[in-house]
């Protein structure tokens, strides 16, 4: 698995999105057999991170975002939004090379064009 799997806390509930390659665009993109799969084009954003390996447990989603958090207000970065827990290992991967990542929207995002 090359792309995150990322999940996030929603009013109805755990939501999970699936990130695919840039090979596909909204035209080429395989359709979902589920009507409860939707496909949505997210526009370019900011997000602050942290990188951290092992299996994900909520201790460890906790002390990694209050880690973020606090380094994000330390260095003034406003952020919004619910956090989101990207994981990017197929379950088999030992903990020392599993790659998780936590990210929050930075509220003031300035995405620049390349």
């Amino acid at each position: 698995m090359t792309a995150p799997v990322v999940t996030t806390s929603t009013e109805k509930g755990l939501s999970m999105a699936f990130i695919m390659p840039e090979r596909f665009d909204i035209q080429t993109i395989p359709r979902p057999t589920s009507s409860n799969v939707e496909i949505r084009v997210v526009e370019p954003r900011t997000l602050a991170t942290i990188r951290f390996s092992g299996y994900m447990n909520e201790g460890s989603y906790r002390d990694n975002l209050e880690r973020l958090n606090k380094t994000l207000k330390e260095r003034g970065i406003l952020t919004k939004g619910e956090p989101l827990l990207m994981q990017y290992n197929e379950p088999r991967t030992p903990p020392f090379y599993r790659r998780n990542e936590i990210a929050l929207l930075v509220a003031n995002d300035t995405v620049e064009e390349k």
